[in-house]
């Protein structure tokens, strides 16, 4: 169960580290596929605490917890993404309006 959540903590991390539309190798299909990517494994985690929960392996409030906590990082991923792609569009327009200056 434990290999389930760092999986998932790692892709959150991985997908933070894309969110850099000012890095050279910013890859907005990578951000895109990243993100496609978390939210599976988000569905796969949850769906691992609550038949861990369902079976008795884990107390019902833990879980309950452990996926607010989770979810959090998520919600959070996922408006980080949303806000790289839009940088991401208005950066060049922004250097071509500083060349014009």
């Amino acid at each position: 169960m434990l290999e389930v959540v760092k999986d998932f903590q790692a892709a959150v991390a991985a997908q933070v580290a894309r969110c850099r539309p000012d890095a050279a190798e910013f890859d907005r299909q990578a951000l895109s596929g990243g993100l496609t990517d978390l939210q599976h494994r988000w569905h796969d985690l949850k769906t691992a605490l609550l038949e861990a929960a369902g079976r008795r392996a884990l107390p019902l409030g833990c879980v309950n917890g452990a996926l607010d906590g989770l979810r959090g990082g998520l919600r959070m991923t996922e408006q980080l993404t949303k806000a790289a792609a839009r940088l991401d569009q208005l950066m060049p327009r922004q250097a071509a309006q500083a060349a014009e200056h």
